[in-house]
């Protein structure tokens, strides 16, 4: 992996050089001519084309430069992870916290617990024992954007482009969780639109709401299916953890408003989760990697952590999974546990297949374990 960074870097100072080579030439060979007449004077007419063909060329050589690897939407056809593949950890790991059950001890009670980080209840104590998985598959609909698309085994083909998921594509082993998929890349499902600070304080706000299509239908159909509703609902947000714009007022992340506009969100969810006595999961979403780095921007995960962590402490029917603990631990998304490798999220926040497959192994037994107990 040291390696990896040392070529992201190199690269970093080949644009930086090659760039200030072209804004130098284009300088001296193109404005600096084209203001004096000089290009006029010694090409006559013809210099009505040199300027868009200068521009062009100019335009080429940084994208050339500047493309670097071809990383987004990469293939990953010969993933390095097997599905259904045990995951060692080489360090103790936290125990998955449950409501506790000292006084009704569940008869499915029966085994240390293998895989780490989920948190339930209103009242949590450490427990020591795992339970024993349905007797048929977990049934999972999984909610998000293009972050959890690409968790379950979907593929981007660039920013809003992307392959359709299909039951194919899952990187789950079938006998064990069933996805039923309403992530919709792209999408942000708050009310307004995201917000970004500009240099000059102002904001500048794109809509993303036609990305999201009929959600809460979809998401509808998914829980009901039939005689075989879900055992499980699992949301994990990217895109809504920005600043908004709600109608001519800026909700900035982290504000009392802008918490309201998730839990609400959350309540929406639930209702129709506890509309089949199906438990919800609250995926907190590991930092996004600056390529070449080992920083993390920890601000907004550990902000929605924290409107998580509160909302599970009154909803005993809700559970946390916090990613971010395992493939940043302690901010250091360089050194994930588990032996994930940093660069199977390829743009520093997307799955390729081999991280799908990591988080897919990572995820059964914890996913199995509170429908369990649910």
């Amino acid at each position: 992996m040291r390696l990896h960074r040392l070529r992201d870097f190199a690269h970093r100072i080949v644009v930086l050089v090659v760039t200030l080579i072209v804004a130098t030439l284009s300088y001296r060979l193109l404005e600096r001519p084209i203001r004096q007449g000089a290009i006029g004077d010694r090409w006559g007419p013809r210099s009505i084309a040199i300027g868009p063909a200068c521009t062009a060329a100019v335009a080429a050589a940084l994208i050339v430069v500047t493309a670097g690897p071809a990383t987004l939407g990469a293939e990953d056809d010969e993933p390095t992870v097997k599905i259904g593949a045990t995951i060692a950890f080489e360090q103790p790991r936290p125990m998955l916290n449950l409501p506790d059950t000292t006084e009704t001890t569940s008869p499915t009670a029966v085994a240390q617990t293998t895989v780490p980080t989920a948190t339930s209840g209103s009242t949590s104590t450490t427990s020591t024992t795992a339970l024993n998985r349905l007797a048929g598959p977990t049934r999972v609909a999984v909610v998000g954007d293009s972050v959890m698309h690409t968790m379950i085994g979907g593929r981007l083909l660039s920013d809003l482009q992307f392959e359709p998921w299909t039951v194919a594509d899952t990187v789950f082993e079938t006998d064990r969780i069933q996805i039923r998929n309403v992530a919709r890349p792209a999408c942000s499902f708050l009310p307004g639109d995201v917000a970004f600070e500009q240099f000059d304080g102002s904001y500048e706000s794109v809509s993303l709401a036609q990305f999201c299509g009929d959600w809460r239908s979809d998401l509808r159909d998914a829980i009901e299916i039939g005689t075989d509703p879900v055992d499980i609902v699992m949301l994990l947000l990217t895109n809504d953890l920005e600043d908004r714009r709600v109608g001519e007022s800026i909700v900035t992340l982290g504000s009392g408003e802008h918490t309201s506009l998730i839990i609400d969100f959350v309540d929406e969810i639930l209702a129709q989760t506890a509309a089949v006595d199906a438990a919800l999961v609250l995926a907190v979403p590991a930092p996004r990697m600056e390529i070449g780095t080992t920083d993390a921007m920890w601000d907004r995960e550990a902000r929605v952590r924290a409107v998580f962590e509160s909302y599970a402490s009154t909803h005993s029917d809700v559970s946390i999974i916090d990613v971010g603990r395992v493939l940043c631990p302690g901010g250091n998304c360089a050194e994930p546990l588990g032996n994930f490798d940093p660069s199977w999220r390829y743009d520093g926040l997307h799955f390729n297949r081999s991280g799908a497959i990591w988080m897919a192994n990572w995820l059964t037994a914890q996913l199995e374990e509170i429908a369990a107990y649910s």
